[in-house]
């Protein structure tokens, strides 16, 4: 193989990261402004008719859960209009985690690929525990990331789900404090990636036609 035939090839594997994946925004908080307060109990905030270019299916189920009715500062969920950002603050119970769980639910059909990526953008004032299921009607897939407590992105490694991914119709974000102090979560996006299935093909046609150009020009000169 000659230099210049290398140097395709290698031109073309590094535009693979490129497009390699596509990403589903599930949702960037900026539609669905509402305010929710839990001393000790579970509530839950229901919503429907959302803007599906903001939030995927356009519903949204938020649930909060707060510790022990003694707890002396309430857990509260807040997203504001305008804003681009959920907040949690948990409370301060001392014994036991508060948390909040999301549920988006949408077509079949809206995730493809073999394998799905997590990524969330978000501001963490300490370590959370967070769970993500997928579920369709033959099942549900669990993944799992840490004690993550950082600001910028998390992102969940590549699953391959028990699921076919395009049977998918409910996504559910499980965030719970590590530790029961007064803690502070911001989510600001949650995107779904997976990888293009024709992209590395792609890549492998094309050097496969540059080496078949080159066996060509030798055995005609």
């Amino acid at each position: 193989m000659s230099w210049k035939l290398l140097s395709a090839v290698l031109i073309l594997a590094s535009m693979l990261p490129a497009v390699q994946a596509f990403a589903v925004v599930i949702d960037d908080f900026e539609d669905g402004a509402f305010q929710i307060v839990a001393f000790g109990v579970g509530e839950e905030e229901v919503q429907l008719g959302l803007d599906p270019a903001h939030v995927v299916g356009g519903s949204r189920t938020v649930q909060l859960s707060s510790g022990l009715n003694a707890d002396p500062i309430a857990a509260s969920i807040v997203l504001s209009a305008g804003d681009d950002g959920l907040v949690f603050r948990s409370g301060n119970n001392g014994l036991m985690q508060d948390g909040v769980q999301i549920y988006w639910d949408f077509s079949a059909g809206t995730l493809t690929g073999s394998s799905l990526r997590v990524e969330l953008d978000v501001a963490f004032s300490a370590p959370a525990n967070l769970i993500v299921v997928f579920e369709s009607s033959s099942g549900a897939v669990t993944i799992h990331n840490g004690y993550p407590s950082i600001s910028g992105t998390i992102v969940f490694p590549f699953v391959t789900p028990s699921i076919s991914p395009d049977q998918i119709t409910r996504m559910s974000l499980v965030l719970t404090e590590a530790v029961p102090l007064l803690s502070f979560y911001e989510i600001r996006e949650v995107r779904v990636s997976a990888p293009e299935p024709g992209a590395t093909f792609l890549i492998a046609a094309a050097a496969a036609f540059l080496l078949l150009a080159r066996f060509r020009r030798d055995a005609d000169g």
